[in-house]
């Protein structure tokens, strides 16, 4: 009788837990992100290995511009699960946004290693590699994040940014128009200035 009682009262502490991080993920979803961090941490306090919830934290922190809180919750997840492609991607975001661009690349790079197909950790590769002056390096990035999804604006204005780079504005200006078409506002001031 008394393990049962026990059992229950741990089923319950585990139910009430559990809708913590739904609700963490409820209010994320609306744009609450205070209150998400909120419920996230409740859920964390029961669930201190809860890569989930660790991460979707350190999302809504850095949507609050909270961004050392964020990068303290996205190593908190490289800790307990080194192979966690998003917390990489988001470590690769955050050195890129304090201009640390080769810890950018070389956590993008991280993440290519476990999953090849991730185009978006092509993509901050190239970004980083971009800003460190590696422009072949950067251009064979852009081509491998469009090769695996070419219906991303933002990919084509950086490739076509290295072609200028690389004096060839026919290409450049491809890509340009591409990024303009797939809505990229950018684009169409990049065209204004590279394509007569």
């Amino acid at each position: 009788m008394k393990s049962l009682c026990w059992s229950l009262v741990l089923l319950t502490l585990w139910s009430c837990s559990n809708e913590d991080a739904i609700i963490g993920d409820r209010y994320f979803a609306d744009g609450q992100y205070q209150k998400a961090i909120d419920a996230y941490t409740e859920y964390v306090k029961l669930n201190p290995t809860s890569v989930k919830s660790i991460y979707n934290r350190g999302r809504a922190y850095e949507e609050l511009g909270q961004y050392d809180k964020a990068f303290q919750d996205w190593s908190k997840v490289i800790e307990l699960d080194k192979k966690n492609t998003n917390a990489l991607l988001s470590l690769s975001t955050h050195y890129y946004r304090n201009e640390r661009y080769d810890q950018a690349a070389y956590q993008a790079g991280l993440a290519i290693e476990i999953n090849p197909q991730l185009a978006d950790a092509h993509f901050w590769r190239g970004r980083a590699l971009h800003q460190q002056g590696i422009f072949q390096d950067a251009l064979n990035a852009y081509n491998s994040a469009i090769s695996l999804n070419d219906n991303n604006g933002e990919f084509y204005l950086y490739r076509g940014a290295i072609y200028i780079q690389f004096k060839n504005s026919s290409k450049a200006c491809s890509d340009f128009r591409l990024a303009s078409n797939l809505e990229v506002a950018d684009a169409r001031d990049a065209i204004g200035k590279y394509c007569r």
